[in-house]
């Protein structure tokens, strides 16, 4: 460039999105489909970059045909449907946006008529006639009947190799190379089609248009993961592929610039020396690239410094697998929408949005990377990512173990509402069920034994994260009890106040209406801590009154009422058989009873032999009347 024999270039990226996304569509329609999307870019790039000659390398025939004939009708909609200067004037007047949204920067006159819009296809079938003529047309920015177009637009597959040449009294301003590449070589020759000086001699900067189509609902801010950005992947590759100084820069640079841009500039050191080649056409494109001093990335909105570098690190200087690089991009992402910095275990249950995947297991990928390390399977490189502080990674099994229990613990909670589950509970799915009931009790062990660990430190971040969760996880009542309490409380109506439920109302296997009774017991009240009445009263739930004392005496006792009814049986014996005759062991005596319509059969000879037994506790009325019957021991 300092010797004028190359004109410097930058890379415009053009994120491109369809803004009616039809489903289901053919290979063939959708190529058909973004070959409209992509001509309508570029009139829309070339208009505001103010470009006259455009190159544009496809990969098949029929589209490089098609774009070339459906180009004018293209240009056609886009002049008709241009703002026109009345139209931008009365914009002017409108009032301000309530969100503060601005106008489009839009020109009157951006657009030309289609007749000064000329495009034409090449391809190796054609005559070099045909092929000289196309270009002498292009390049002199003429159509067949030698009039002056504005801009012109040539569409080539694989028709233009080394040794030929494009130059007129425009040249080539711009290429843009359509979809992926393979061919590194080819890529650089591509470029170089653009890199001819001005032949007045003035300043040239060529411009290097990347189309990228974005898929529906796709960000642009994960281009890092994404596979739509798969031909700026491979044209850096290609530049370092030649110079890796440029494109290691590129990174490096990128990483610096916190604020977020429209463009990334880098100028690298003068470089000493070239190296030497046999291939004709490598030692070309490497001079070519060499001479080049600095490479600028233009996207059309701005764009985080540190996704080019990680987008460079992780896919041109040390590419990686992209589905590694999707759950690399979510763990990214889901830090800086969280605004977590420093290190920070990712929840086990944690999903994420990345690209077009809304719900990426995030937990799930984190905990691959840990047993992969583990099992020293993990990549070096892949393990340096992880360790940058965008990352920060946790790699401890104790901090991972403890995440897996935490995130059984929020899912127990949210299906829930409390962290008070019966100690034999458990929760989860399949073979990854967790016992939450036996977590609890352990956690909310003291002492020595402390079940959130040895280190207070870690112990008071653990209870921190539990209290989050759960304030009431480490209540000083039982658990069992809490249990109860949520439950009813979530039973509440509006006011706060809990519906009839009597003994037998069953939930998770608990009687809600058997413990609501015994709460309501003055003794079990009075047994309860000041904050556990206060839950209860504020659920409507209050003591009941103690029972008043009867004001009328007592009957008796239902052992008194046995004593009577062996004495009126013993009294029936003496009065048949004598008072000198013992009662049979096996005896039963028949005796009418007050409020029975049967006789009564009393066991006689038990009832003698018990009373003898108890003599010392019967009173002295009751002795007296054994004795006026004749009972000897009486």
């Amino acid at each position: 460039i300092e010797r004028a024999i190359l004109a410097g270039f930058e890379i415009d990226v053009l994120e491109i999105r369809d803004p009616d996304p039809i489903l289901g569509l053919s290979e063939d329609a959708l190529r058909g489909r973004r070959l409209a999307l992509l001509q309508a870019a570029l009139l829309e790039h070339a208009a505001q970059m103010n470009l006259h000659t455009v190159m544009t390398f496809h990969q098949r025939v029929e589209e490089a045909e098609a774009f070339a004939e459906q180009m004018p009708r293209t240009a056609a909609e886009l002049y008709a449907t241009e703002a026109s200067e009345a139209a931008l004037a009365h914009a002017e007047e409108l009032p301000a946006s309530s969100v503060d949204a601005q106008l489009y920067e839009l020109e009157d006159g951006r657009h030309v008529p289609p007749d000064r819009v000329w495009a034409g296809w090449l391809c190796g079938d054609h005559p070099i006639a045909h092929r000289r003529e196309l270009i002498r047309q292009f390049a002199n920015g003429i159509n067949a009947a030698n009039r002056r177009v504005h801009r012109a637009f040539l569409a080539s597959v694989r028709a233009l190799g080394v040794g030929v040449d494009i130059t007129g009294l425009r040249g080539v301003e711009a290429v843009c190379i359509v979809g992926s590449r393979s061919s590194q070589v080819d890529i650089v020759q591509n470029i170089g089609r653009a890199l001819r000086p001005n032949p007045d001699g003035s300043t040239k900067v060529a411009r290097i248009i990347i189309p990228i189509f974005l898929q529906p609902g796709e960000d642009p801010k994960d281009m890092v993961a994404s596979a739509s950005y798969q031909p700026l992947v491979d044209i850096l590759q290609a530049l370092r592929s030649h110079s890796e100084r440029l494109v290691e820069q590129l990174a490096s640079r990128a990483l610096t610039r916190g604020a977020e841009r429209r463009r990334l500039h880098v100028r690298p050191a003068p470089a000493g020396g070239t190296g030497g080649g046999d291939d004709e056409e490598t030692n070309e494109a490497q001079r070519e690239i060499e001479r080049v001093t600095q490479v600028v990335v233009n996207f059309a909105r701005p764009r985080d410094a540190a996704d080019i570098a990680a987008l460079t690190r992780c896919r041109v200087i040390r590419p990686e697998s992209l589905v590694w690089l999707e759950g690399y991009q979510a763990l990214i992402r889901w830090r800086k929408e969280n605004e977590i910095t420093g290190l920070h275990a990712v929840p086990y249950d944690t999903e994420a949005t990345v690209g077009a995947t809304p719900d990426f297991p995030l937990g799930r990928w984190v905990h691959q990377q840990r047993k992969a390390l583990r099992a020293g399977e993990l990549d070096p490189h892949r393990k340096e990512l992880l360790d940058l502080p965008e990352a920060g990674m946790v790699w401890e099994p104790g901090e991972e173990a403890w995440e897996t229990k935490l995130a059984a613990l929020r899912s127990h909670h949210r299906a829930t509402g409390h962290l008070a589950p019966r100690q034999d509970a458990v929760w989860g799915e399949g073979q990854a069920m967790v016992p939450v009931g036996q977590h609890m009790t352990n956690l909310r062990r003291k002492g020595a034994k402390n079940g959130l660990g040895k280190d207070p430190e870690r112990a008071a971040v653990r209870a921190a994260q539990l209290t989050e969760i759960d304030p009431d996880w480490d209540c000083p009542w039982p658990l069992d009890w809490q249990r109860h309490h949520r439950v009813l409380a979530d039973l509440a109506d509006a006011d706060g106040h809990l519906p009839d439920i009597q003994p037998g109302v069953l939930m998770d296997g608990d009687d809600l209406g058997k413990w609501l009774k015994q709460q309501k017991q003055p003794g079990t009240w009075a047994r309860l801590l000041p904050e556990q009445q206060e839950r209860l009263t504020r659920l409507g739930v209050t003591p009941a009154e103690p029972s008043s004392p009867a004001h009328t005496e007592k009957g008796p006792s239902k052992a008194q009422q046995a004593f009577q009814r062996g004495l009126a049986a013993l009294a029936q014996w003496v009065e048949r058989e004598g008072a000198h005759r013992p009662v049979p062991r096996g005896h039963g005596e028949l005796i009418a009873v007050d409020g029975e319509a049967e006789p009564v059969n009393v066991k006689l000879g038990v009832w003698v032999s018990n009373t003898k037994t108890r003599r010392d506790k019967l009173d002295q009325e009751q002795l007296a009347a054994l004795r006026e019957l004749g009972v000897e021991w009486a």
